[in-house]
């Protein structure tokens, strides 16, 4: 006897409640997981990770290749000093990055003052162009020293975004597989349900997808107080 078109709609409509509410719980548990790793020291880690690997690579990037490999060296090592002493020794990298740049954004513009203290400028513009500056301090030699330093900002923002993304991803997707995990294996009614190995794995996927989107508005809510 077949069953009636509106049990089986019954059923599919029961079964998708059940996947979406499951998938919504298991977003914001991944997501929450993830804020408070993150508040907890993980930020401050990875971005010092990225921010150091970047200006590494600025200043072997801006470095003369002509030049003694001990005489780069030793300019490579006093720029790192200096990029250290313009972050306060790395206490910057503690703030979401978008405070991190706009932190870097308002020295630049300090040291653009004050050509005799320049700390991040040095990272952030070729020595050519600030020895222009020195030279010759007009609107011409500014100019052009400022845009170097925003190009090289937005750079260094394009770089913390894309990571801190990809790092959002991954650490919400683990955090759901390993709570999806725990209910798998943990001898528990949740392992009952019916052909629940792929549905599993499927509410793991989309929760771990959606998280970073849940962690947004948990990250917002917290600034806004």
């Amino acid at each position: 006897m077949e069953e009636p078109a509106s049990h089986g709609l019954e059923q599919f409509a029961s079964a998708g409640i059940d996947f979406a509410v499951s998938t919504l719980i298991l977003a914001v548990l991944a997501a929450s997981l993830t804020q408070s790793l993150y508040d907890l020291g993980l930020r401050r880690i990875l971005h010092r990770l990225w921010v150091v690997q970047w200006v590494r690579r600025r200043i072997q990037d801006n470095a003369d290749p002509s030049g003694a490999k001990d005489t780069a060296a030793g300019r490579a090592t006093q720029l790192m000093e200096a990029w250290r002493k313009g972050t306060k020794q790395g206490r910057f990298y503690a703030l979401p990055y978008q405070q991190l740049c706009g932190q870097i954004s308002s020295f630049l513009q300090f040291e653009l003052d004050d050509p005799q203290n320049w700390l991040l400028m040095q990272v952030m513009v070729r020595d050519a162009t600030l020895e222009a500056m020195r030279q010759g301090d007009d609107d011409q030699a500014r100019q052009r020293v400022h845009a170097e330093a925003e190009d090289a900002l937005d750079d260094l923002q394009t770089m913390l975004a894309t990571k801190s993304r990809l790092a959002y991803y991954l650490l919400c997707l683990n955090f759901s597989f390993a709570v999806v995990a725990i209910l798998t294996f943990g001898g528990n009614q949740f392992v009952d349900i019916e052909q629940s190995g792929w549905t599993v794995i499927m509410i793991g996927v989309t929760a771990g997808l959606m998280g970073p989107i849940f962690r947004s508005l948990i990250e917002r809510m917290l600034s806004s107080q």
